[in-house]
């Protein structure tokens, strides 16, 4: 293939997919050092783009790393590019965050990138992955079950990250670089097939070649399709997906019923749940229990999915907080601001019974023993609930009042005396009940955030 030949694929690529303009757009070019990254610079820079690199030294391959960086220094020198370079700890950062080597490098990068494009006003960032690169990545993704969307393979662009060479093969690229005696480093990772990736790209894709001619170009041309039938299914499946679901307070909430009814119910989970870190395997767990005894949990990295009576509660993962706030004694009012709402203490002359609910409680303040505390509630507390002898557990009585058990625990109660006098939101106890002697008068407002 000659000069002018690439150039115009790739002009054509940049066009048919709006990835970025000559006009309004600067673009940090990620480059390893490697033949893919490379050319893609000398091609932009050629096509009359403005561009600068940016070179991350992962600090993986010792001596290797420094002679990469000290390469693409020399070339952004020679050809007179505005150059970044940035080091990372990555085996450090995989270890802290209990990803993989490849994973890591990836957060690193685009984090680093983006952060780089931010700084620098810079528009676009590309990324020099190839024809092959992306059917890697299909047999990657077809191997770990990422549903559909994962057999599209990697996007041309996302926002602000484009890939030119995305329809550009390997051998076209490595071929223009021999022809043009354009040197570029050679990682000598990519040979040992410690990697999925490396197996794929050294062992599974040559078979194919030598099963069928022209396996490359049959397989993109597949996922093209597959791209297109992709857009056409998720229309569909959107659609079926909001008729289900809601989101409240940045809680996830799945229709167990609706859900079940329909038809390929398998399927809508896998597309419901995937965006949110779950593999397919604990998807189909989940699935299973959906039918069985509600309170199972299911966790991904970032996310629990929590099995109710008649939902799915999908929310972000957080630890746990364990409470205890000190309310001395007051003569007009008091506020508590805790994580999970606020309580105001007034008191008061007079009261209207009626204004009494689950978030509204009056005490005889003088029947209150202070310090109270205001604290998280615990396995084993309990009380006796106004209008009742005996006494009944806290727990028992979120069962009552059906409180979902994500929400359980942000449940709070009331001490005084070391004696719950009221579940905050729910019950209050028969302590410190108004009586016609009552002289001082408490009301207790809750305001949940």
């Amino acid at each position: 293939m000659n000069t002018v030949s690439l150039l115009e694929k790739t002009q054509q690529t940049i066009e048919t997919h709006d990835l970025c303009s000559k006009i309004h757009d600067s673009i940090i070019v990620g480059v390893s050092g490697g033949v893919d990254s490379i050319v893609l610079t000398l091609l932009l820079q050629s096509l009359g783009y403005s561009i600068a690199i940016a070179h991350c030294n992962f600090n993986l391959r010792d001596a290797e790393s420094d002679e990469d960086e000290m390469f693409v220094r020399d070339f952004a020198k020679k050809h007179q590019i505005p150059l970044f370079v940035q080091h990372f700890n990555t085996v450090e950062y995989a270890q802290q965050n209990g990803i993989s080597i490849e994973m890591a490098a990836r957060d690193l990068r685009y984090s680093w990138f983006h952060e780089l494009c931010d700084s620098e006003s810079c528009t676009k960032i590309a990324i020099a992955h190839n024809q092959n690169d992306t059917i890697e990545t299909f047999f990657i993704h077809l191997f770990r079950t990422t549903g559909l969307k994962g057999l599209c393979g990697i996007p041309i662009k996302n926002q602000r990250v484009i890939r030119p060479l995305l329809e550009i093969s390997r051998q076209e690229i490595e071929a223009y670089a021999q022809k043009h005696a354009i040197a570029y480093r050679h990682d000598s990772t990519n040979s040992q097939n410690i990697y999925i990736r490396n197996r794929i790209r050294n062992q599974l894709l040559p078979l194919c070649a030598d099963i069928q001619e022209n396996s490359i170009r049959g397989i993109y041309s597949s996922m093209q399709i597959i791209q297109d039938s992709y857009a056409l299914y998720k229309t569909a499946v959107d659609k079926q997906i909001k008729e289900i679901t809601s989101i409240q307070n940045d809680t996830l909430i799945i229709e167990k019923k609706e859900l079940l009814a329909h038809k390929n119910a398998k399927t809508l989970l896998f597309e419901i749940m995937h965006p949110y870190g779950f593999h397919a395997d604990v998807i189909m767990q989940l699935f299973e229990a959906l039918s069985k005894q509600s309170g199972k949990q299911f966790k991904s990295k970032q996310y629990s999915a929590i099995i109710d009576r008649d939902f799915i509660f999908v929310e972000e993962r957080k630890t746990a907080e364990i409470i205890k706030i000190e309310i001395p004694d007051f003569s007009t009012n008091y506020t508590c601001t805790t994580p999970f709402g606020t309580l105001q203490f007034e008191v008061l002359e007079h009261y209207d019974m009626s204004d009494q609910s689950d978030y509204i409680v009056f005490f005889d303040k003088d029947e209150l023993q202070f310090p109270l505390y205001v604290r998280t509630w615990r396995e084993g507390d309990n009380f006796i609930p106004f209008g009742m002898n005996g006494r009944k557990k806290v727990s028992d009585l979120l069962i009552d009042k059906k409180t979902p058990i994500h929400k359980k625990n942000a449940v709070l109660v009331v001490e005084s005396n070391d004696s719950i006098i009221w579940v905050v939101g729910h019950r209050r106890s028969h302590d410190a009940k108004i009586a016609n002697s009552t002289k001082h008068i408490v009301r207790v407002r809750y305001s949940p955030q």
